[in-house]
């Protein structure tokens, strides 16, 4: 597992997309006449007698592998020769600029050739002693297609030791050009180089590369059982999940309101164990398997089925707790609601009580103010009668003293 992230990761540094930045650069080297713009990376400038490359600083680390190179080709087909080669190699190739498509005639490698000029593709895996030439590139492996003026593309299949190019302009569908033997592609360097002849006025530039590994496709009888296996464990540990569930389920559910539902969970057990009996049939049938497309269509659809089923189950335990969930919440907030009356049932009856105990006093206090209005007024009598009953005596004190005189 820890090898297969690190091959995806080398294939992931590897990709990239316009623009071309620094990051970039530590993945690849660019030498010549290329050079990395903002928004791409010219490989050949539309000048005479030039020579550039990219090249990858790592090697291709798998044998599947699906490559994307997207350029923009421009100009016009003046000039005598203009042309890049996509290639594979054991070297990086870095001092093997040359004349044949960009690549020196002692190449030794795969090549996908791409004349801009005559706008035909050919492909070719030469690792002969004898010398690389314009002709002895130019194989039967060869395609011709419009590519001038256009978002052009090439998506190269590496499948272990053969080789599928596909190409395609914008907006169109991908189209096989060619098929081929070749060498192996891991453990080797990547790159495009490419040359222009005399009086070329046409640029190329590389606006995307990516990587893509492709895992293999099951083959054998074996994995086949172990992809089995895992799936039988998988289904064990939820069919456990599940009882354990039903069983505190049903331990808990005291309510006479969820005793209806022991007949629906009685036949999700009875769907379990029909689950067991067709994974123990597709197990035994392995035994005696020959890996046809027949049985593989069988045995995938048991699979299609126990999943449905499986979905089904899992949609009946949600609605279950769905179910337990909206009465737990109903029953705390009934209880809620309880406690709140209460509590303001409290509240009021001591209201009722305050309220009662201030009319009572209020009542003392009416008598009481009562009876200091009685004892007023009859303070006031008497201080009445005192007064007259002193001037009473002051008048006859003054009579008897005029009588003297």
């Amino acid at each position: 597992l820890l090898l297969l992230v690190c091959v995806e990761a080398e294939i992931a540094e590897l990709s990239f997309n316009s623009p071309f930045l620094p990051e970039h650069g530590s993945k690849y080297e660019v030498i010549g006449s290329s050079a990395p713009l903002k928004r791409y990376i010219r490989l050949l400038p539309p000048l005479s007698n030039k020579q550039g490359a990219i090249i990858s600083n790592s090697i291709l680390p798998a044998s599947d592998l699906d490559i994307y190179l997207r350029t923009r080709i421009s100009g016009s087909n003046k000039g005598d020769f203009s042309g890049f080669t996509v290639w594979t190699s054991s070297s990086q190739v870095r001092d093997s600029l040359g004349p044949v498509y960009g690549v020196k005639p002692t190449f030794k490698g795969n090549g996908i050739v791409v004349d801009t000029l005559k706008q035909s593709i050919w492909g070719y895996s030469y690792f002969e002693k004898a010398k690389l030439s314009l002709e002895s590139v130019q194989t039967n492996y060869t395609c011709t297609v419009p590519m001038r003026g256009f978002e052009f593309s090439l998506k190269l299949e590496f499948r272990k030791e053969a080789l599928k190019v596909y190409t395609w302009l914008k907006d169109n569908e991908a189209q096989l050009c060619f098929e081929m033997p070749v060498a192996d592609c891991q453990g080797m360097f990547f790159g495009v180089s490419g040359v222009t002849g005399e009086g070329v006025n046409g640029a190329v530039d590389i606006t995307q590369v990516s990587f893509t590994e492709i895992k293999p496709e099951i083959e054998t009888q074996f994995e086949l059982q172990i992809m089995q296996m895992e799936f039988e464990e998988e289904l064990r540990l939820q069919k456990q999940e599940l009882m354990e569930f039903f069983d505190s389920f049903m331990a808990a559910s005291s309510d006479p309101n969820l005793k209806g539902l022991e007949s629906e969970i009685s036949d999700l057990r009875t769907q379990l164990k029909n689950l067991e009996k067709r994974l123990q049939l597709i197990k035994e049938n392995l035994a005696d398997l020959s890996f046809t497309d027949e049985f593989e269509k069988s045995s995938n659809q048991h699979v299609q089925t126990i999943q449905t089923t499986l979905q089904g189950l899992g949609t009946k335990v949600e609605s279950m707790h769905d179910y337990i969930d909206r009465r737990e919440i109903l029953k705390n907030l009934y209880n809620a609601v309880d406690n709140e009356y209460k509590k303001s049932y409290s509240t009021t009856k001591k209201l009722a009580n305050a309220v009662t105990y201030s009319e009572g006093h209020t009542e003392l206090i009416k008598q009481q103010v009562s009876q200091d209005w009685r004892f007023f007024w009859v303070l006031l009598g008497l201080l009445v009668l005192a007064l007259s009953i002193g001037f009473s005596f002051y008048k006859i004190l003054t009579i008897e003293k005029i009588h003297t005189l």
